[in-house]
């Protein structure tokens, strides 16, 4: 005769049993997640897979808000990422990157400030695109290669922005040259770029050649023709010699020569 009050104690007795492993089993998870999360997975190591010419380590991690100690969950890559992209106008893009258990590895590519602007005594970094990157002393300049653009409608410089000009069609005329050196890759050779007066604009190649380009017609033309003349020129009059050229006229270009190389 089967006892029906034992057999439901037993059952009783083997769902508490579960219910009691299962309850253990969960805290006992909770507990060694807690641990993974304060004592295991803590950013112990902070590397630079890049360097910076413009900015120090100690500076990088500032602007990055991360410490030693700090917990691996506690914050987004992403959100670095954009916090140092925000903080340091050099930098075009950024990579935060979480090596578990306990390294955080900080990767990062920057602008190069092809240019500059004076404005009230002092000078602006700009990119390609026409964004601040930085105010530089003269030192910063000493030793680079950028283009002095010379303009008279600047309204502010805020750094990480693009720069802000009471003439808007002056910004839209530098930038349209400064496409056109790029495409031709002159960029690099330009020493200053003089757009204050729309109809007479020049420049300066290598420190050594006054250009006229006259207005903005024909600009890409203009200095695909002006670059042909200036390797003429160092052919013909060697690689120091100094001159003007008039390229305001579309059909010839006009090379007045100041001194040969000996």
């Amino acid at each position: 005769m089967i006892d029906v009050q034992s057999t439901k104690s037993r059952l009783l007795y083997r769902a508490q049993k579960r219910f009691l492993w299962t309850v253990t089993g969960i805290i006992l998870a909770v507990i060694f997640v807690v641990f993974l999360a304060n004592y295991l997975f803590v950013v112990r190591k902070i590397e630079f897979v890049s360097e910076s010419p413009f900015y120090t380590e100690e500076q990088i991690l500032e602007a990055s808000g991360l410490s030693l100690g700090d917990k691996m969950f506690s914050f987004s890559a992403e959100d670095v990422r954009a916090d140092m992209l925000r903080k340091l106008s050099y930098f075009a893009d950024v990579r935060v990157t979480k090596v578990f258990p306990s390294t955080v590895e900080i990767s990062f590519e920057e602008i190069s400030g092809t240019m500059y602007v004076d404005v009230i005594g002092s000078h602006y970094i700009l990119s390609p695109e026409f964004r601040v990157i930085a105010r530089a002393g003269e030192e910063a300049l000493e030793h680079t290669r950028r283009m002095h653009v010379i303009c008279t409608s600047v309204d502010r410089c805020v750094v990480g922005e693009e720069i802000s000009m009471t003439d808007t069609e002056q910004l839209a005329l530098l930038q349209e040259i400064y496409r056109c050196l790029d495409k031709n890759g002159a960029v690099d050779q330009i020493t200053y770029l003089d757009a204050t007066d729309r109809f007479h604009i020049s420049l300066n190649v290598n420190g050594k050649w006054d250009v006229a380009l006259g207005d903005s017609s024909e600009l890409d033309y203009k200095i695909r023709m002006l670059i042909k003349v200036v390797e003429k020129a160092h052919l013909d009059y060697g690689a120091d010699a100094t001159g003007s050229i008039d390229v305001t006229g579309v059909t010839e270009a006009i090379t007045k020569i100041y001194a040969e190389s000996e």
